[in-house]
């Protein structure tokens, strides 16, 4: 994610991203660091879509999926680590 977000630093212009997390990570994580977040880059404009479901890279418009668990992702479509 660092270099992700190094790469965008460099760019010139306003970059969108969106970051798909359950509800109770946007709360109790992100929002708390959007601020400094904000801060170092302000630059990119950024989206939260909250909910219990999978994110969809190929459909939700979702560039980052934030979620826990085993590992097992093989059920999230247009993930690049499941093949």
């Amino acid at each position: 994610m660092n270099a992700a977000l190094a790469s965008i630093q460099t760019r010139r212009k306003d970059a969108e991203i969106t970051v798909s997390l359950l509800p109770v990570m946007a709360a109790r994580w992100l929002v708390p660091r959007l601020s400094r977040f904000t801060a170092r880059f302000p630059h990119i404009n950024l989206h939260i879509k909250t909910g219990q479901s999978l994110a969809n890279f190929k459909s939700d418009g979702v560039d980052i999926a934030i979620r826990f668990g085993a590992g097992r992702l093989e059920r999230v479509a247009g993930n690049q680590a499941s093949r």
